[in-house]
């Protein structure tokens, strides 16, 4: 499988207490995209996706501009790289705990 775009990110704002890895992973999951999303112990919020260009930047959108209701989203910081893959699983997990 190729042509697939792997998106790192962080999110910082008040995005911790207000559901934001929860609806983030029913947007990514609604998109068809796999990876992960987690909580840092400074407030911040980051993680992977990796999936189709266009729903990558859909899910980038999102993460900027949308997120979770009563989510403040002060910043972004991202990068996406196009990447060549053997295997795809279109699973998209929050992980637990502080990082």
């Amino acid at each position: 499988m190729s042509g697939l775009h792997h998106l790192k990110f962080i999110v910082t704002g008040k995005v911790q207490g207000v559901f934001f890895r929860v609806h983030a992973v029913e947007k990514a999951q609604s998109l068809g995209l796999s990876g992960f999303i987690k909580n840092h112990r400074d407030g911040r919020v980051s993680g992977e996706a990796i999936g189709q260009k266009e729903q990558v930047e859909i899910f980038k959108d999102w993460l900027r501009n949308t997120g979770s209701p009563g989510s403040v989203i002060e910043d972004l910081s991202s990068d996406v790289q196009e990447v060549e893959v053997d295997t795809f699983n279109g699973k998209f997990t929050k992980v637990k705990g502080m990082h």
